[in-house]
């Protein structure tokens, strides 16, 4: 009876079935414990996982928004630079304007105007871009006003010329030398 009592375990025929209640009990919780241990281990792994995604995800992000951020600041200086040239435009339409007035051959006109526009935004299609914004612009309310006023005007004075008295039917039009009678 010495090595039971130094084990700390007593048999007596009537606690058996007791004890082996006990004991499947204990085998039932262990295994739950072992299961809810496993299914912990798990999520720990899944979390993990997660985390390390999402810190991936982060620093792509953030290589993402310093590249935008270097962009950006070139497309301010594009910005800059093209408001600068759009600055320049009246006065190119003012060269134009003036240099088709004085006879100078339209094709040559746009050679050399067109050259220089090309050049102040970097490029053709750049150019392009800004003159459609441009003539745009200039396309409002008071300007398209100021169109029909002028088309009605020419359109009154040449209803004026062609109503004259019958008095007026000999001399014509002194200008043309035509006669409207």
């Amino acid at each position: 009876m010495a090595d039971i009592a130094s084990l700390g375990v007593v048999v007596q025929p009537k606690g058996i079935a007791e004890t082996s209640q006990q004991l499947d009990k204990l085998a039932a919780t262990g295994a739950k414990t072992e299961a809810q241990s496993e299914r912990l281990a798990s999520a720990q792994n899944d979390h993990a996982r997660a985390t390390m995604s999402a810190g991936r995800a982060a620093a792509q992000a953030q290589r993402e928004v310093a590249n935008y951020g270097r962009e950006a600041g070139r497309a301010v200086i594009s910005a800059k630079q093209m408001a600068a040239a759009t600055r320049g435009l009246p006065a190119q339409f003012t060269d134009i304007v003036t240099s088709l007035a004085a006879g100078q051959n339209p094709l040559q006109v746009f050679l050399q105007q067109g050259g220089q526009i090309k050049d102040q935004f970097g490029g053709a299609g750049n150019a392009v871009r800004a003159l459609q914004g441009y003539v745009a612009s200039l396309i409002n309310p008071m300007t398209i006003a100021a169109g029909l006023a002028g088309v009605m005007a020419v359109a009154f004075d040449q209803a004026q010329g062609a109503c004259r008295p019958s008095g007026d039917c000999a001399s014509g039009d002194r200008k043309s030398g035509a006669n409207y009678c």
